[in-house]
C-alpha cells in the first residue's frame, strides 16, 4: 500500500523534522564558531576583497553587455509601430478558414451518443462519490 505524503500528519511530521534539523545545524555551527577567532582586516585582505569585487563587476558587465538607454524618439516610435503592424499581418496571414459542416443524420447521431455517454459517466461518478461519502460518514460516527 502506498502512503500519500500530503496528508496533514505527514506534512506536520516533515515540517517538525526540518525545524529540528535546522536547529541542530545552527547549534553545531555556534559550537564551531566558538573555536575560531576573527581575523583583523589587514591591507592584504582588503586588497583581495577589492580585487574580487572588481572581478565580479567585470564579469557582470560582460554577461549583461554594455548598453545605453535610448529615448523614444519619433523614429523609434515609427519603427515600433511598423514592427507591430508586420507582426499583426503575419499572425492574421497564418489563420486558416474553416469550412462549415452541415448537420447530417450521422453527425446528429454521434452528437447524441456523446451527450448520452457524458451524462452516464457523470451520473456514475456521482453514484460512486455518494457511496464513498456514505461509507466514510458511517465509519466516522459508528463505534467500532
Amino acid at each position: 500500500m502506498q502512503v500519500n505524503m500530503d496528508i496533514p500528519d505527514m506534512l506536520r511530521a516533515k515540517r517538525a523534522s526540518e525545524i529540528y534539523s535546522q536547529k541542530k545545524y545552527k547549534d553545531e555551527a555556534e559550537k564551531m564558531l566558538s573555536n575560531y577567532s576573527t581575523v583583523a582586516v589587514t591591507p592584504e585582505i582588503q586588497r583581495i576583497k577589492t580585487t574580487q569585487q572588481n572581478i565580479s563587476n567585470v564579469s557582470y558587465k560582460e554577461e549583461v553587455g554594455a548598453g545605453t538607454a535610448v529615448r523614444n524618439t519619433p523614429e523609434i516610435e515609427r519603427v515600433k509601430k511598423n514592427q507591430h503592424n508586420i507582426s499583426s499581418f503575419q499572425y492574421k496571414e497564418q489563420t486558416y478558414k474553416a469550412t462549415p459542416v452541415t448537420m447530417t443524420p450521422e453527425i446528429e447521431r454521434v452528437k447524441r451518443n456523446q451527450e448520452q455517454l457524458s451524462a452516464a459517466s457523470h451520473s456514475f461518478f456521482f453514484y460512486i462519490l455518494c457511496n464513498i461519502i456514505y461509507f466514510y460518514l458511517k465509519n466516522a460516527f459508528c463505534d467500532h
